[in-house]
């Protein structure tokens, strides 16, 4: 096996796994991922693919483009003005996400299909970089079926957005907070992340007198990051 990439490493997967005979697509994050051409998940049945992904901008582009949105904020809000600003914000925050979190300032999308009959349980994915792998991190193979929280809006993805927020095209929400209420059926596994100030909201069915076991997994999937989440997260049911 090749030495991992100095300064390349995985900080979070997400979703951290998946249900058996699924195709679905996760996020990997992390440091100094770019570049990533392919994903290996250790064990047999499970095919990772990376994704098309746009590289992070650089601070020209950054500039140049925070010009661009305020020139599209004197305009009208028809669609092509309205998805050009979207678009700005997007690379935007991501180039400030990069800036003020370097730990986690890189994304990468990867194409998971896991097989009917794959074996359950802990597995590692790793990112394949030009003659290096990267640090492995956990996914783990279920049975359950799998849900997870709804997607946020731009505005609410990171603290980082309101600076591009324009009150023409709508308000923010305080504190990160989905109104979004997921149903989901138990049993179930479900995939979520946890972001300051933020509340996802699920409902189920139960039964009067009946017994639901909860099990979360937090530090067994996201090891410690000093410098981008102080902390251990504590979670409690």
């Amino acid at each position: 096996m090749v030495a991992q990439q100095r300064g390349s490493h995985i900080g979070y997967i997400y979703p951290a796994g998946g249900q058996v005979g699924t195709t679905f697509e996760v996020t990997v994050g992390g440091q100094n991922l770019m570049g990533a051409t392919n994903a290996y998940v250790s064990g047999t049945g499970v095919q990772a693919i990376v994704l098309p992904y746009e590289p992070v901008i650089s601070g020209k582009e950054a500039t140049e483009l925070r010009e661009r949105l305020q020139e599209l904020r004197k305009k009208g809000k028809d669609l092509a003005t309205i998805k050009e600003l979207m678009e700005i914000r997007k690379k935007l925050i991501a180039f400030e996400k990069r800036r003020r979190t370097p730990a986690l300032a890189d994304s990468i999308p990867v194409q998971i299909t896991i097989a009917p009959n794959a074996m359950p349980g802990n597995r590692e994915l790793r990112l394949g970089m030009f003659n290096a792998l990267s640090n492995p991190l956990v996914f783990q193979v279920g049975q359950l079926t799998e849900f997870r929280e709804p997607e946020q809006k731009l505005d609410d993805e990171t603290p980082f957005a309101a600076q591009f927020k324009d009150a023409k095209y709508g308000k923010q929400k305080p504190g990160g907070t989905n109104t979004t209420v997921i149903p989901i059926v138990l049993p179930a596994t479900v995939n979520g992340q946890i972001m300051p100030g933020e509340v996802d909201r699920y409902r189920f069915n139960a039964r009067q007198g009946q017994q639901l076991v909860v099990d979360v997994s937090a530090r067994e999937l996201i090891p410690y990051l000093a410098d981008a989440v102080p902390g251990w997260f504590q979670a409690k049911v």
